[in-house]
């Protein structure tokens, strides 16, 4: 990585060589958490294990993005950042509306009842899963947001 990133130049055994151009753009993931301590961390935190980029790293000479999401409780510090939408799909939304619908008690089993129809149940917003989550599914969210209890 230092010989790509810094010195923009790889060199094989066979004498083939890649020197780096300017349209070159180079696509490197930096872990959220480090796999020695198994600790979240925050980006700068990570950025210390990288030590050979020295003081580029905050130039403009490396640019990079801090990519987050909801699930994580830590908000980015770097101007560049991008959030990390959660897309559900049907089968997810699915579930969702189940555990809305128990919670409620529109399960029971009941004459004078209507069945529970989960095409007419409306879809729950985002607070009401979290809600929906911490409830039915407490550990779930704990390994979501890579928490250790």
């Amino acid at each position: 990585m230092f010989q790509l990133l810094i010195l923009r130049h790889l060199s094989k055994e066979n004498g083939e060589c890649f020197t780096v151009r300017k349209n070159h753009a180079f696509l490197v993931e930096l872990p959220t958490q480090l796999s020695n301590t198994h600790e979240p961390t925050r980006l700068s935190d990570v950025l210390k294990w990288f030590g050979f980029f020295g003081d580029r790293i905050n130039d403009a000479a490396i640019s990079f993005l801090e990519i987050y999401d909801d699930v994580g409780t830590t908000r980015p510090i770097y101007p560049k950042s991008f959030q990390n939408k959660l897309t559900l799909k049907e089968k997810e939304k699915f579930v969702f509306k189940y555990l809305d619908a128990l919670d409620k008690g529109d399960l029971v089993n009941a004459e004078e009842k209507e069945d529970w129809n989960y095409i007419t149940h409306p879809d729950a917003d985002s607070a009401r899963m979290w809600e929906l989550l911490n409830k039915y599914a407490s550990r779930g969210v704990h390994i979501l947001s890579q928490k250790k209890k």
